[in-house]
C-alpha cells in the first residue's frame, strides 16, 4: 500500500456504487454534460379524462359569462330590457270603442266597475270626504275670528274702520276661496287618477286616490272657471238684479266646460289645448254633454236625500259615467 492510499475514506461496506462508469478521481466532465436523468424524472403526460366521455363536457370549455342568462329561461324577462314605465297608462284588459254611446251601457258599464272595486272606492270616498269637512271647519274658524278681530279694532265708524274692515274681510274671502278651489282641484286630480285606472282595466289600490293626476292644468283651469263663474255671478246678480240669468248663464257655462278637465287628465293635454278641446268637444255633442250633466247632478241629488252617505257610491259612478261618455266621444279605448 502506497503512502496515498492511507489516506483514502474507504465507503461503508452496504453502500451501492453509482451506475454507470465511475469518472476517474479529479476528472472534468466534458462541457455541456448535465447532471445525468433519473427514472423517476420520465414521466409519461397524463390523458384528459374527459376527452373520451360523451356525457361530461370539460368544466372550462366556455365561457361561462359570455352566455345571455335569460335566453334560456322562459319565465324570466330581462328586467332592463324595456322601460317599466311606458305601459303605465294602456289598458290592462280587452279595450272597446263604444260606436253609439248609450245610457243603459254608461250606466251598467259604470256600476259593474263601481262594484268590482266597491270596498277601496267607498274607503277613499269616506276618508276624503273626512279631510274636506274638516278643513272646511278649519277655514270658517279662521275667517271668523279674523273678521271678528277685525270688526273689534276697527269700530270707529267715523274713521273709516267700516271700510276697512270691509277691505279686509273681502281679501280673506278671495284667498280662502282660491285656497278652496286648490284643493277641492287637488281631490279632483286624485279621483280621476283612480278612475283612469279602473278605465284602463286595472284594480285601484287606495294609495291611488291619493296620487294627483295632472295636478297643474286641472289647477288653472278650475282658477279659471271660478273666475268666469264669479264674474257672471256679479255681473247678473250684483248689477243686473237677474238671478235667474245667472243660473241660465251657470248651465251654459258647465256644458261648455264639462270636458276640459278630462281632455288634461286623460288625454294628458296642456292647459290651452285642454280647454279649446274640451270646448270643441262640448259643442259638437251638445245633447250629450246635457245628459251626462242631467245624470251625474240626479246622481248627486240621490246622494244626498240618502242622508249624504249616498254621495259615497254617486260620486263615484257619476264620475264613471262622465268618463265613459268622455272616452266615448273623444274616441279613446276602455276596458270592458
Amino acid at each position: 500500500m502506497s503512502d496515498s492510499d492511507a489516506w483514502r475514506p474507504v465507503p461503508p461496506e452496504d453502500s451501492v456504487p453509482p451506475e454507470g462508469p465511475v469518472s476517474p478521481e479529479g476528472s472534468i466532465p466534458p462541457e455541456g454534460a448535465g447532471p445525468q436523468q433519473r427514472p423517476d424524472d420520465a414521466v409519461p403526460e397524463q390523458a384528459n379524462p374527459y376527452a373520451d366521455d360523451p356525457h361530461t363536457a370539460p368544466p372550462y370549455s366556455a365561457d361561462p359569462y359570455s352566455a345571455d342568462p335569460y335566453s334560456a329561461d322562459p319565465y324570466r324577462a330581462d328586467p332592463f330590457a324595456a322601460n317599466p314605465y311606458a305601459q303605465q297608462y294602456a289598458p290592462a284588459g280587452p279595450t272597446l270603442v263604444p260606436a253609439s254611446p248609450s245610457l243603459s251601457n254608461a250606466f251598467s258599464w259604470a256600476w259593474r266597475k263601481f262594484s268590482a272595486s266597491a270596498g277601496v272606492i267607498i274607503g277613499a270616498a269616506a276618508l276624503w270626504a273626512l279631510l274636506l269637512v274638516a278643513l272646511f271647519v278649519v277655514g270658517s274658524i279662521a275667517l271668523t275670528m279674523v273678521l271678528f278681530a277685525g270688526f273689534s279694532v276697527n269700530d270707529d265708524w267715523l274713521t273709516g274702520g267700516q271700510a276697512a274692515s270691509t277691505a279686509v274681510g273681502i281679501t280673506l274671502a278671495i284667498v280662502i276661496t282660491v285656497l278652496a278651489t286648490v284643493v277641492m282641484a287637488l281631490a279632483l286630480s286624485c279621483w280621476l287618477n283612480a278612475m283612469i285606472i279602473i278605465a284602463d282595466g286595472r284594480r285601484p289600490e287606495l294609495a291611488d286616490f291619493a296620487r294627483p293626476v295632472a295636478l297643474g292644468p286641472i289647477v288653472v283651469i278650475s282658477l279659471i272657471l271660478g273666475v268666469v263663474n264669479g264674474a257672471a255671478n256679479v255681473v247678473f246678480i250684483d248689477l243686473l238684479g237677474m238671478e235667474w240669468l245667472s243660473w241660465i248663464v251657470a248651465i251654459i257655462l258647465g256644458l261648455c266646460t264639462m270636458w276640459m278637465v278630462y281632455q288634461a287628465a286623460d288625454a294628458r293635454l296642456p292647459v290651452g289645448d285642454a280647454l279649446r278641446k274640451g270646448l270643441d268637444l262640448a259643442v259638437a255633442n251638445p245633447g250629450t254633454t246635457l245628459l251626462v250633466m242631467v245624470i251625474t247632478g240626479l246622481l248627486a241629488l240621490a246622494g244626498l236625500l240618502a242622508l249624504v252617505v249616498g254621495l259615497l257610491v254617486a260620486v263615484p259612478v257619476g264620475v264613471l259615467l262622465t268618463l265613459y261618455y268622455f272616452r266615448a266621444l273623444s274616441g279613446r279605448p276602455i276596458a270592458e
